[in-house]
């Protein structure tokens, strides 16, 4: 049996309907890639793409807005948990930097200082 990625445990605002629009955003790329020369296949997928990138920033906006908004709420209110959830912060920004592409190479930061 075939295990789905969950890209939803990886990226808290990504929601369902960003992944059946990826879903089909991928279909699209396909029949588009099968068929280049198709103006009908290109128009579509280049506008299903617009939508999907602007409907992937706001996304992302809202679920940043919201965060901060419960961090304004609770450093009124409490301040223990306001820590927690700086904690949670870090460690998902710790993991979101494991990424290699997103690393300077050790000879470059030498060569900078």
């Amino acid at each position: 049996m075939r295990k789905k990625a969950q890209l939803s445990l990886y990226i808290k605002w990504f929601d369902q309907d960003l992944i059946t629009m990826r879903r089909d955003l991928i279909y699209k790329s396909s029949k588009y890639a099968e068929n280049p020369l198709n103006i009908q296949y290109r128009n579509s997928f280049f506008k299903f793409r617009k939508m999907y990138n602007r409907l992937c920033k706001k996304k992302k906006r809202d679920f940043v807005q919201t965060v901060f908004t419960k961090l304004d709420s609770l450093v009124k209110n409490v301040k223990e948990t306001y820590w927690k959830m700086i904690q949670e912060l870090e460690n998902d920004s710790s993991n979101d930097s494991s990424d290699p592409s997103k690393k300077i190479p050790s000879t470059t930061l030498d060569f900078f200082q």
